[in-house]
């Protein structure tokens, strides 16, 4: 990391750590230190996208031209001040990064009461505007390509505690999923869990990536690289768990999901009748050629070219 990021991970995981204290004086510190971690990140942001730019004329609050060698022309920094919340957005926009500094519109209003008066709010309402600002961290790391699971560790996984946060972590997690060709609805339709920490924040590194099977999946909240079998099986078990019990619980009866035969993990779905991880399927059509009756589904992953039930299987045996 660069002295900026480094100075910005410091900054916010000490407004992290003041934010969560009982102790109603650190709220105020909580907003000074996340305040200036989230501009120090914007900033890295910057000098990592154009790093042939000169860092000094990125980060100034004001340029100015300036007659340069040759009858050339020179835009150069105008005094000392770099940008600030109040130009960051326009600089962004202006360089084509895309970045929304409204989520800390709330957050700026009471840090600038702070700094110049007293702010007129509550604890809970100054808490509540800090946690409101927390997806602007999630969207400058994802700019910066680092993942904030590492680099704050867990500070992370106590912002991700905020509702603000978290549903914008999903929505960008979830569209780098959306290309993805599942074999099994069931799958296309869950959220996807991560088979180290549960968090459903599951991310693929290439969102144009259609191929289930070449999926790369990491955690966005533990950091952790994941396979995409493990994914799907643990995702499996949390999307029909229920419906496993109530089978169990009032019927006694096995499913809807069971072990595969070809790939061995728990991830073929009667209803489905096919793996949601390897794409296995019955050779037959699961009924009976006699009777047409339906055999049951662990029949059918006992012997996949089955094509009678229990009873006409008897008979045959018997005959033979």
């Amino acid at each position: 990391m660069n002295a900026l990021l480094d100075n910005a991970v410091a900054s916010i995981r000490i407004g992290v750590q003041d934010y969560r204290s009982p102790d109603d004086h650190r709220h105020l510190s909580a907003v000074r230190n996340y305040y200036a971690g989230i501009l120090l990140l914007a900033k890295a942001v910057l000098v990592r996208r154009f790093p042939n730019e000169d860092p000094d004329l990125l980060l100034a609050a004001k340029l100015r031209p300036q007659a340069g060698p040759n009858g050339t022309v020179e835009i150069v920094p105008e005094g000392q001040t770099t940008i600030d919340f109040q130009t960051i957005g326009r600089r962004f926009r202006d360089l084509g990064i895309a970045f929304d500094p409204a989520l800390l519109a709330g957050l700026n209003k009471i840090r600038n009461d702070i700094e110049h008066r007293f702010s007129p709010l509550g604890r809970a309402a100054i808490v509540e505007a800090i946690a409101k600002g927390f997806p602007a961290a999630g969207q400058l790391f994802r700019l910066l390509d680092e993942d904030p699971a590492i680099l704050l560790g867990e500070e992370w996984n106590d912002m991700l505690q905020s509702r603000e946060l978290f549903a914008a972590e999903l929505a960008a997690c979830q569209r780098t999923l959306e290309a993805i060709d599942w074999r099994s609805g069931t799958i296309s339709d869950a959220k996807l869990v991560c088979s180290e920490c549960e968090s459903n924040l599951v991310q693929q590194a290439d969102p144009e990536n259609t191929v289930q099977d070449d999926a790369e999946l990491s955690c966005r909240a533990c950091g952790a690289g994941l396979d995409v079998g493990d994914v799907i099986e643990r995702s499996i078990d949390d999307a029909l768990g229920a419906e496993a019990y109530l089978r169990a619980k009032d019927a006694g009866e096995d499913g809807p999901y069971y072990p595969c035969p070809d790939c061995g993990k728990d991830t073929f779905i009667d209803f489905e009748a096919l793996c949601a991880n390897c794409g296995f399927t019955y050779a037959s059509e699961g009924r009976c050629a006699i009777c047409h009756t339906t055999i049951p589904v662990a029949d059918m992953l006992d012997d996949p070219d089955r094509t009678l039930c229990a009873y006409h299987q008897h008979l045959m045996e018997k005959d033979d």
